[in-house]
C-alpha cells in the first residue's frame, strides 16, 4: 500500500503542534499532515492580549460547547470551551502555567505502572517549552521554541504594582498560609506569586512559538474518522477522512483533538463500548470499553468581594489606562492548598471506598493538593456564573477550584454526525470528598477576606448571587453546597476520556488498534492539581521520543 504521509495528526492544538513541530525536527525526512478543524487566530481582534481573553469564549475560536444537566449543580448545564483553531486553547486561555504537584505525576506513573510519567522523568521535558523571561531578555526567545513565562507583577515590569498586592499577600499569610517562592517546584502548597505566559502582554500561539516549516498544515479540515482497516486479522489505522469525503492515508495516525474530540472521533470510527456506538448507529469495529469514561474537569467558584473606597481606585477598573496593568491577568496570588489527613478519610469511607486500597492511599499522601484559590481585583468567573456582578471597579474577587476532584464523569456521543457536537457529563460536585474540599477553600477565603486585619478597612462584604444571602466563615455544609450548585463553572481543565491504562497504553498507542496513538490531555488518567498546558506540553515532547525511538 503507497502512503501519502509518515504521519497525520488530528488536531493542531497545544499537543499536536508541539508533537508536529517537534517530530519534524527530529524525523526531517518524514512526511507530516497536520489538520485543523478551525483558522489560524493570530490575527484576531480578540487573541493580542490578557483582557480580551474573554472576549474570545464562544467565538469561532472556540467549540463553545455545553453538558448534560448537572445533577449536583441543580440541573443547569454548564458552558465548555474548546479551542478551534490553530494553536487550539492556547488563541482563547488566560495563560495561567502551574506544573502542578510532584505527587500527582507520581500517582500517574503509579496507577499505569511505569515511571516514565513520574515527574522526576517527565522533568527532562518541562524545560524543553518553557524559559523564564526574567532569566533573560525576552526579545532573545522571539524565535525560539520555548514558551517564555514569568511570575506576576514582578518580573514582568517593575512599575505593574497592584495596589492590593501587598494587603492581599498580608492577610493570607497572617491567617497561617505560607510563602513560596516558586509555585513550580513540584511542592506548591501555600501561598504563590500567579505565573502566567504572556510574553510582555502578548499571547503566545503555540504554532507561531513552535515553527511548522515542514509539516503540512490543513486548517478549515474538520474530520469525519480515522479510517482502520482489517490487515490480517489486526485492526490498523491507515488514514483520515475529512468531513466532505477527501481522504489521507498515513503509516500512523495521531489523534490530539482534545478530552471532548477525541473521543469523539473514536466513537466515529468504531472504537468504543458497544452500547454507545450501538446507540448512535456506528458499527464497532473495535471494543474498546473505557473511550470517553474517567472524564475529569476542574470546578470553579467564584466569589466577589464589594469594596468598601471604590473612589481609592484599588479595583482593576480604575488602573486599565496604564498599558503597564494590561501586560498579564489582574492578579498577583494563587494559593494551593491541602486537606485534614481525617477529613479525607472521612469523605473516602462516606464515598464508599476503601482506605488501604491504592487510590484512596494516593489522595491520603500529605502532598496531596485539593484546592486552588485565586485572587483577582475585578470579578473574574462571575460573568460566566450569571452573578450580575458590576465590572466598575466597585467589586474584586476570589476564585476557588477543586483540583484533585473524585468525581468522574463520560463523554459520549448521540448520533454518528461528524459535526454534532459531543455528549459532555462532567459529573460535577458529585463526591463527598470534592464537596469537603471546596466548603474548606471557601470557609478559608471568607476568614481572609472577612476576618483579617490587612483588608478589614477594604472589603465591605461578599456579593452573593442574586435572590442569595452572603456566606461567613461559619457558613453550613449545606450554605455552601447550595452557593456552589448555584455558581459552580468549569475551571476550563478537562482530561482523562481517553485514559492512560485503559485506552492507550504507557507510549500512547490505542489498545486494539496498530497505527494509532492519541496526545492530548484526553489520555492524562487523574487529575493534576494544575492548569493543565505545561503538562500538555511536556506530554507533546515526551510523545516525540516515543515515536521516534519506534521509528529508529
Amino acid at each position: 500500500m503507497a502512503f501519502a504521509y509518515d504521519y497525520i495528526i488530528i488536531g493542531a492544538g497545544l499537543a499536536g503542534t508541539v508533537l508536529a513541530s517537534k517530530l519534524h525536527q527530529k524525523l526531517p525526512s518524514s512526511s507530516i499532515l497536520l489538520l485543523e478543524a478551525g483558522s489560524d487566530p493570530f490575527s484576531h481582534q480578540h487573541t493580542t492580549e490578557p483582557l480580551k481573553a474573554p472576549q474570545a469564549l464562544k467565538t469561532e475560536l472556540d467549540w463553545n460547547l455545553s453538558t448534560v444537566p448537572q445533577q449536583h449543580f441543580g440541573n443547569r448545564t454548564c458552558y465548555q470551551a474548546a479551542g478551534k483553531a490553530l494553536g487550539g486553547s492556547t488563541a482563547i486561555s488566560n495563560g495561567t502555567w502551574t506544573r502542578g504537584p510532584k505527587v500527582d505525576y507520581d500517582r500517574w506513573a503509579t496507577l499505569v505502572g511505569d515511571a516514565r510519567w513520574s515527574y522526576n522523568a517527565l522533568q527532562p521535558y518541562f524545560p524543553k517549552t518553557e524559559s523564564r523571561s526574567a532569566e533573560e531578555d525576552v526579545s532573545r526567545f522571539s524565535a525560539k521554541p520555548f514558551v517564555t513565562y514569568t511570575s506576576t507583577p514582578s518580573q514582568s515590569h517593575e512599575k505593574r504594582k497592584y495596589p492590593l498586592r501587598e494587603p492581599v499577600k498580608e492577610a493570607w499569610m497572617g491567617s497561617g498560609v505560607k510563602f513560596v517562592d516558586d509555585v513550580n517546584t513540584g511542592f506548591p502548597v501555600g501561598l504563590s506569586e500567579r505565573v502566567e505566559c504572556w510574553n510582555q502582554g502578548r499571547r503566545q500561539h503555540v504554532h507561531r512559538v513552535f515553527g511548522l516549516d515542514g509539516v503540512q498544515v490543513l486548517t478549515k479540515s474538520a474530520v469525519a474518522r480515522i479510517i482502520i482497516t482489517d490487515v490480517d486479522g489486526e485492526m490498523v489505522a491507515t488514514g483520515v477522512e475529512l468531513v466532505g469525503g477527501a481522504e489521507f492515508l498515513a503509516k500512523e495516525v495521531i489523534l490530539s483533538a482534545g478530552a471532548y474530540n477525541s473521543p469523539k472521533i473514536l466513537f466515529l470510527s468504531g472504537i468504543g463500548p458497544k452500547d454507545v456506538l450501538r446507540n448512535a448507529g456506528i458499527t464497532q469495529t473495535v471494543e474498546s470499553p473505557y473511550v470517553g469514561r474517567n472524564f475529569h474537569d476542574h470546578v470553579s467558584v467564584p466569589i466577589v468581594w464589594r469594596l468598601k473606597k471604590p473612589e481609592l481606585n484599588l479595583g482593576f477598573e480604575a488602573l486599565m489606562q496604564d498599558p503597564v496593568m494590561k501586560l498579564g491577568w489582574p492578579s498577583d496570588w494563587t494559593i494551593f492548598s491541602g486537606l485534614e489527613r481525617s477529613l479525607v478519610k472521612t469523605s473516602i469511607e462516606k464515598d464508599g471506598g476503601h482506605l488501604n486500597n491504592p487510590s484512596s492511599q494516593l489522595l491520603l499522601n500529605p502532598h496531596c493538593v485539593f484546592t486552588e484559590t485565586a485572587n483577582y481585583y475585578t470579578p473574574v468567573g462571575a460573568g460566566l456564573a450569571d452573578m450580575n456582578t458590576p465590572m466598575d471597579g466597585t467589586c474584586i474577587s476570589s476564585t476557588v477550584l477543586g483540583v484533585s476532584p473524585t468525581s468522574r464523569g463520560e463523554i459520549t456521543i448521540s448520533s454518528a454526525d461528524p459535526l454534532a457536537p459531543p455528549v459532555i457529563d462532567p459529573n460535577y460536585y458529585a463526591t463527598e470528598l470534592d464537596r469537603v474540599a471546596i466548603r474548606s477553600a471557601v470557609r478559608k477565603a471568607f476568614e481572609v477576606y472577612q476576618g483579617s486585619e490587612a483588608l478589614k478597612d477594604i472589603v465591605q462584604c461578599e456579593v452573593p448571587p442574586p435572590g442569595y444571602e452572603g456566606l461567613t466563615a461559619t457558613s453550613t455544609d449545606e450554605e455552601i453546597d447550595d452557593r456552589v450548585r448555584r455558581v459552580g463553572i468549569t475551571s476550563f481543565h478537562p482530561a482523562g476520556s481517553c485514559s492512560m491504562g485503559r485506552v492507550v497504553d504507557p507510549e500512547l498507542r490505542v489498545h486494539g488498534v496498530k497505527g494509532l496513538r492519541i496526545v492530548d490531555a484526553s489520555v492524562i488518567p487523574l487529575p493534576l492539581a494544575a492548569h493543565l498546558q505545561v503538562a500538555v506540553y511536556a506530554l507533546g515532547a515526551r510523545a516525540v521520543d516515543f515515536i521516534v525511538a519506534q521509528h529508529k
